[in-house]
């Protein structure tokens, strides 16, 4: 997510769902001293004990959508677009919220949909495509066509070196921050089929 970010010259990006582990990961992996450092993240989650967590973990931006007007947490996420000069969006929730997202990103920003938890469609306005030259694309870590970081299949050598090399430094990224306090850390702990209850009614 970061090197797309990157790669289509943003200075950071807009993140849906950002409660998720995935989302936990991104917000210390943007931190000052994350491996993406400088990569300014703006997380939107649903209710506000997912803020807080978000901010515990060192998050500087965070909407709250929950009951609040559309149009309240939409103008607090395009001032804070604007403010960070961010052109990007990363959007795990499709329907509606992709509509948002287009909204609130600048002239030729992209929103990058890679999941649809409302069960809904993406939804965009046309009048956004045609006229602010803004872009609602599909993400895919890994797949067989140009959209994917990783690419898989073919026999193209350059391919097959680049995608190689990439495996190879996120490895590296990854397994240096798996210990306690770095990005990719986990709270999970492994618990036996026959302690689930329990441990499901002590949560």
């Amino acid at each position: 997510i970061v090197d797309k970010v990157r790669s289509l010259g943003s200075k950071g990006f807009v993140h849906t769902g950002a409660a998720s582990q995935l989302g936990q990961m991104l917000v210390k992996m943007c931190a000052p001293a994350g491996a993406a450092a400088g990569v300014t993240i703006i997380n939107v989650v649903r209710r506000e004990e997912q803020g807080k967590l978000l901010r515990s973990l060192g998050a500087a931006y965070v909407v709250v959508t929950g009951d609040r007007a559309e149009a309240e947490w939409k103008g607090e996420l395009k001032a804070l677009v604007a403010a960070q000069k961010v052109s990007v969006a990363f959007d795990c929730v499709a329907g509606e919220m992709t509509e948002a997202l287009v909204d609130v990103m600048p002239k030729r920003g992209t929103v990058l949909v890679y999941g649809r938890l409302s069960g809904k469609p993406a939804q965009v306005q046309p009048l956004d495509l045609i006229y602010f030259g803004k872009k609602v694309e599909g993400f895919l870590l890994a797949g067989t066509n140009e959209n994917c970081w990783l690419r898989l299949g073919g026999s193209n050598p350059a391919t097959m070196v680049g995608t190689l090399g990439k495996l190879n430094s996120a490895s590296k990224a990854v397994l240096g921050a798996l210990g306690e306090g770095g990005w990719a850390e986990s709270k999970f702990s492994d618990v036996g089929l026959e302690d689930v209850h329990a441990r499901l009614n002590s949560m």
